[in-house]
């Protein structure tokens, strides 16, 4: 790249110029963008059809069940039976949803690596292919795995305790009128901790993509330092990609509930809602990625990345003067 060209990683960059840097981005990445989000859309559709079709008989089993437990005698054979029954079919669902939602979660997971990886180097104006995102996936899959693993640790206790404490706030003033007050101010204040832990842990997913011997809490400490000054920026960041994805999955979803629609239609309106869950979630990756590179260049540290063959220094990216 030209020398006349300017840092785009520059302290100054605003949340709009960091936006409008990631769809930059996106768009010179070309074939290697459009291959990555087709084959997270097709992978993430597949599961769900996958999951629609195989979640249905078993739902339909449950339901035929539990009618005619409902209408036999308690104490007899076939009470006890069909109970018996029912709490094994209700074992296979929970089995059957975590095989699925590990499946989408792992194809989620090494797209997001591969969006990282090919992010930063088509950043640096350098050539990439497809054997070079697998061998580098391939190297760094154990730190992934860990990260993402307490990151699924922090996600389900810290939801976890925040409903317990909801449901101790509603039994404690259950007919209190400061009831909806606390139960709003109790959610508003989980929502922004939330977001600024999303910004924690997508951060902690780039760090152990890009950067050698940060896994887990060591990413997540790291990840601590790094954005020390720049918190508000990278809050605002996780409000604008985290709310689009809600507001679009909510939207769809809504739709899908109602009544008219066909089965099929609902399966197609899920589909639709997994492709543009999918488009915002590797938009939101290159953002992340971005906002990683802004902090770096705040504090005055060079990326250092490893390629292929050995060692890659990147310089922080060059791009046209008028980014902000």
């Amino acid at each position: 790249m030209s020398e006349e060209k300017i840092s785009a990683f520059m302290p100054t960059m605003g949340v709009m110029g960091s936006l409008r840097e990631s769809s930059r981005i996106l768009s010179r990445m070309g074939k290697l963008a459009i291959f990555l989000t087709l084959f997270l859309i097709a992978a993430s559709s597949i599961i769900y059809v996958a999951n629609v079709f195989a979640l249905k008989p078993l739902l339909a089993d449950i339901a035929s069940k539990s009618y005619y437990l409902h209408k036999s005698v308690r104490g007899t054979p076939q009470h006890k039976k069909l109970r018996s029954e029912i709490v094994k079919d209700v074992g296979f669902l929970v089995g059957q949803e975590v095989i699925f939602v590990m499946a989408d979660d792992i194809v989620s997971l090494l797209t997001i690596a591969a969006t990282i990886y090919a992010s930063a180097v088509t950043y640096s104006g350098k050539q990439l292919s497809f054997k070079d995102i697998v061998l580098r996936i391939r190297s760094v899959w154990k730190r992934l795995l860990i990260t993402w693993l307490c990151i699924t640790l922090f996600k389900t206790g810290y939801l976890f305790f925040l409903t317990l404490f909801i449901g101790l706030t509603v039994m404690t003033t259950q007919g209190s009128m400061l009831l909806p007050s606390l139960v709003f101010v109790i959610a508003s204040c989980g929502l922004v901790c939330y977001l600024y832990l999303v910004l924690i842990w997508f951060l902690g997913i780039v760090i152990s993509v890009v950067e050698d011997g940060y896994q887990g809490f060591s990413a997540f400490g790291k990840v601590g330092e790094l954005i020390t000054g720049r918190k508000v920026h990278g809050f605002a960041l996780s409000l604008v990609c985290t709310m689009a994805t809600l507001a679009i999955s909510w939207f769809l979803s809504s739709h899908m509930r109602k009544a008219k629609y066909s089965e099929k239609t609902r399966i197609g309106m899920g589909i639709i809602l997994v492709a543009m869950s999918s488009l915002m979630t590797l938009y939101s990756t290159v953002v992340y990625t971005v906002f990683y590179y802004v902090c770096k260049e705040s504090k005055g540290e060079e990326i250092e990345l490893r390629a292929i063959g050995g060692y890659s220094l990147l310089p922080t990216a060059l791009v046209d003067a008028s980014v902000p």
